[in-house]
């Protein structure tokens, strides 16, 4: 998918429908951006925790994750 967009005076830019929707990224969450060079920026949606407990499974004492656990795996960019 290619998609050309303008950038607002602001420096914003709207992802499209589409590629939301293909990388899972739902109105209100953030995202990781990274400049993989001098001209390439990474956007990367997070992770669920239901996603990642999927990948690592359960922890050992089965408990949920805590709303600051939470926080933290987003802020990791998972």
């Amino acid at each position: 998918m290619i998609y050309t967009n303008s950038i607002t005076s602001k420096g914003q830019i709207t992802i499209p429908k589409a590629l939301r929707m293909k990388i899972g990224l739902k109105t209100g969450q953030s995202a990781r951006l990274e400049l993989l060079d001098d001209r390439t920026i990474s956007i990367v949606a997070p992770i669920s925790s239901e996603k990642l407990r999927g990948l690592v499974g359960a922890p050992s004492n089965s408990q949920p994750l805590t709303d600051k656990e939470k926080i933290n795996i987003s802020a990791r960019g998972f």
